[in-house]
């Protein structure tokens, strides 16, 4: 058969919007198109944030298979014009932005002769908190010295949007090093408690929240980025019980490398 010309072909290009912009993490795709790769241009690997193919009329299917760590926020479609995406005239390409992405989203692709179709998938990276519960004798609201973690104690994190304050979403227990990760936490704004148990009293964070138990309220969980909370207790005695702990709520925070680059 004949060669096609430019004027009986149609372009697809594929593209990636990531968050944070410069993580180094691949993306990989698969479908008519074949295995391919995208990522960003912070590291010095041949693939980029995007991919054109040159193709004949008819039906193309492309799929996503998303990293762990890391979820889609939304993906759509479009006709490109001088200006950015322009309404398809002809329904040419699908689906509509999606509410919900599922886990590994799909798109099926129709173009016509001269079609300048555009895909972006959203890729957002998940933030982490880590916890870190201790016994804090000298009760400053400092881990000092040789002063012991604790395990044992429970942690929940609740919802902190203004709709959906004190909704629970995770918990989890200190293990024998005094810690606790949550993982696969999606940026935003949330509450961070532990449950108290007597006789001891909180020295870090020095706030309360659900339930008057100690908290680490409008705590913001930013993409790729683990944060580390600091639970301090301690049991009353005659040198603690006028103690005024400091008030120290500082959030530690570094990024998540990248799994896959």
């Amino acid at each position: 058969s004949p060669l096609p010309t430019p004027s009986s072909t149609a372009r697809i290009t594929i593209r990636i919007n990531i968050d944070p912009s410069n993580n180094v993490q691949n993306f990989r795709f698969n479908g008519s198109f074949g295995l391919f790769v995208l990522d960003t241009d912070y590291d010095a690997d041949p693939y980029s944030s995007s991919r054109t193919f040159t193709v004949n009329p008819g039906a193309y299917k492309v799929e996503e298979w998303v990293p762990t760590g890391w979820y889609v926020s939304g993906y759509s479609c479009g006709l490109t014009g001088p200006y950015g995406f322009a309404a398809p005239t002809n329904a040419a390409a699908a689906p509509a932005p999606t509410a919900i992405p599922p886990a590994n989203p799909k798109v099926t692709i129709n173009v016509r002769a001269t079609d300048n179709v555009t895909c972006v998938f959203n890729n957002v990276q998940y933030g982490q908190i880590e916890i870190r519960k201790w016994n804090d004798v000298n009760a400053d609201g400092l881990r000092t010295g040789n002063e012991p973690f604790l395990s044992g104690w429970k942690f929940v994190l609740f919802d902190s949007n203004y709709y959906n304050w004190g909704t629970p979403l995770m918990q989890g227990v200190t293990d024998a090093n005094g810690r606790v990760m949550f993982k696969d936490v999606r940026p935003g704004q949330y509450m961070l408690c532990e449950e108290l148990v007597s006789p001891w009293r909180n020295s870090r964070p020095t706030s309360t929240g659900v339930n008057n138990q100690p908290c680490y309220q409008y705590l913001y969980i930013s993409a790729g980025m683990k944060n580390e909370a600091w639970f301090g207790n301690y049991k009353p005695t005659t040198s603690t019980v006028n103690v005024v702990p400091r008030v120290n709520t500082a959030i530690d925070q570094q990024p998540i490398p990248a799994t896959d680059n």
